[in-house]
């Protein structure tokens, strides 16, 4: 499949999954009185490739059923963004050799979510599922001979992939809302780990 059209798929595969919960959730908001089911959140982590620099992320969840039941099905669309970071590399004869890279991802997730605590002012919850993705990265090689002006090389790869991802949050009352901690671990070529704060609506 071409980058193009493999990104073109996970958006609308992403979008598709969006408006469905988005409906489902409200004719059960509407005929079970549930709380609100919508959790919009931002944050950052680490990731565990050398490479790229900490990663920003947003992320929008949709419970499909009542988010105040011990166990819970929500859908997910999320983006995030790897943040440039450039790596200097030794070569011989005083010249020198750096790479800057940087990449994003958007996806979609099914999550299945384990109340813990459904009734309390702090619901701790586990939270898993599977996650279909589309990831983009960029780079830039520039080399710097002793003496020559420095040329630089610019590189895109693009890749699909159906993975994993699980994690563990608290849902803390405030009024009628909720703020809501969350932490993930993304599995994948680059493995990373967004902790992210948000409030429902």
């Amino acid at each position: 499949m071409r980058p193009r059209r493999a990104a073109r798929a996970v958006v609308l595969a992403s979008l598709s999954v969006a408006l469905t919960a988005w409906e489902v959730a409200g004719q059960e908001r509407s005929t079970t009185g549930a709380g609100r089911a919508t959790v919009v959140a931002v944050g950052a982590g680490p990731v565990n490739d050398n490479g790229l620099g900490p990663m920003l992320t947003s992320r929008a969840t949709r419970y499909l059923t009542r988010p105040d039941r011990t166990l819970s099905l929500a859908a997910e669309v999320w983006g995030s963004w790897f943040t440039p970071k450039t790596l200097a590399l030794g070569a011989p004869r005083g010249n020198s050799l750096s790479v800057r890279q940087d990449a994003w991802q958007v996806g979609s997730q099914l999550s299945g979510i384990l109340n813990l605590l459904p009734n309390a002012a702090v619901q701790p919850y586990v939270v898993a599922g599977p996650v279909l993705r589309f990831d983009r990265g960029n780079s830039a090689v520039t080399e710097q001979l002793a003496a020559a002006a420095p040329s630089t090389q610019r590189f895109v790869s693009s890749a699909v992939s159906l993975d994993a991802s699980f994690g563990a949050g608290a849902r803390i009352r405030l009024g009628d809302r909720h703020l809501v901690l969350d932490a993930r671990v993304h599995a994948g070529a680059a493995i990373h780990f967004p902790i992210t704060v948000g409030l429902t609506f």
